[in-house]
């Protein structure tokens, strides 16, 4: 089970994971965290996290579920950090379909929160 500390850094909403991630956890932090604090950008730091148990058919449903929350972010960034290959490739496939399908909110994947944190003050992104 992970656990997501969350934060308020200016108008990005953080989300910095540790442990074994599953769906579940994911679209608890979502549903908790997205309805109560409506900010426009989002950083999602998988860097101490290991997503190996992540189906791709649970990828899905967490999917389905962050867009159900993205017409309130129009225009938004969302930023997935992930150190590992397995995190970093999750990461991009949920990036292209969201991106995909959503055209609301943008996603883009990085290896440290540092790229990830200079994308989202890049306005001409």
């Amino acid at each position: 089970m992970a656990t997501f500390e969350v934060t308020v850094d200016g108008d990005v909403l953080v989300f910095t994971g540790a442990g074994e991630v599953s769906a579940e956890d994911l679209v608890k932090a979502i549903s908790d965290h997205y309805p109560t604090r409506l900010l426009k950008h989002a950083i999602w730091d998988f860097s101490e996290c290991t997503l190996d148990n992540l189906t791709t058919e649970s990828l899905m449903k967490v999917m389905a579920h962050a867009q159900d929350h993205m017409k309130a972010r129009q225009g938004g960034k969302t930023a997935i950090v992930g150190r590992r290959d397995l995190e970093y490739g999750l990461g991009r496939l949920y990036s292209a379909v969201v991106d995909h399908s959503a055209k609301s909110v943008f996603t883009s994947v990085f290896r440290t929160r540092r790229e990830a944190e200079e994308w989202l003050a890049d306005s001409s992104n």
